[in-house]
């Protein structure tokens, strides 16, 4: 992710170096008319723009602010399919759903093992 042509983006480095961007979605106005509308995006970097690896599912995860809650982006009950959402080999680098991995199911085995699955394997022991 670019964040120099993101200018319109706010952001704020904490003061362990991570960055977290919000970015105002722009149906705002509308926000929480629907389950699955968002009011805005959280990207957090954990480690910062200029520490790499800078990917998602890595050191880069992506939440949704909602009408009333803060949740990953693309939690299971919307986006079910690991295999889409944060599986390294069926889909390298999107990554999007591993936030909702992690907060699940407390590991990031994700990047280790490949059969895992969202209801069934959830560990690579």
């Amino acid at each position: 992710m670019a964040y120099n042509i993101q200018s319109y983006y706010k952001h704020m480095v904490l003061a362990d170096g991570t960055l977290v961007i919000f970015h105002v979605s722009q149906g705002f106005k509308t926000c929480g008319t629907t389950s699955s509308s968002n009011c805005a995006e959280i990207f957090v970097d954990l480690n910062g723009y200029f520490n790499g690896p800078n990917q998602f599912g890595k050191d880069y995860f992506v939440f949704a602010l909602k009408k009333d809650r803060i949740v990953p982006n693309l939690p299971p009950t919307e986006q079910p399919d690991f295999s889409r959402a944060c599986n390294r080999i069926k889909n390298p680098g999107y990554g999007l759903g591993c936030a909702a991995w992690i907060l699940i199911n407390e590991n990031m085995d994700y990047l280790h093992c490949d059969d895992l699955q969202w209801n069934t394997k959830t560990t690579c022991k």
